[in-house]
């Protein structure tokens, strides 16, 4: 099962996916399901069981614009 991260921010998006991926945790870009209509149309998407770890990096890192986890 995977994790939508969408963000309000592309930069962050991408930010977000350096930092996990420099922990060697699988993550990628991906488009923003139109249905959602939220964030920037793009998200990162990771494993579930890295989610709370995820959140830490949010924290971490002041990436504010996160619309959420889905």
């Amino acid at each position: 099962m995977y994790v939508l991260a969408a963000f309000g921010s592309r930069t962050q998006v991408l930010e977000f996916i350096e930092q996990l991926r420099s922990r060697g945790i699988a993550a990628r870009a991906v488009n923003t399901p139109s249905d959602a209509h939220i964030g920037c149309g793009i998200s990162a998407e990771f494993p579930y069981e890295f989610t709370g770890f995820a959140r830490s990096v949010v924290q971490r890192y002041g990436l504010d614009s996160l619309k959420g986890f889905y």
